[in-house]
């Protein structure tokens, strides 16, 4: 029986401005997550040096990851 690797989520940070939560891909870049984060009031809360890593699936699969470690009480 071959056994089946857990995938481990890129890592996930709390901004200095206490609302944004950012998912770290691979390359160190930092991409904002509206659904992990609250306040999420202005478009300007997304803006980042994009590398393309958040149109990935790893980025979402990551993200919902950290959703569901989120959502535990």
């Amino acid at each position: 029986m071959a056994k089946t690797k857990r995938r481990i989520p890129w890592p996930a940070i709390l901004r200095e401005d206490g609302c944004r939560v950012e998912v770290i891909c691979p390359h160190g870049v930092g991409h904002p997550v509206k659904s992990l984060s609250r306040n999420w009031d202005d478009s300007w809360m997304c803006v980042h040096g994009c590398d393309g890593c958040c149109d990935k699936a790893e980025f979402h699969l990551s993200v919902l990851e950290h959703e569901k470690t989120r959502s535990k009480p």
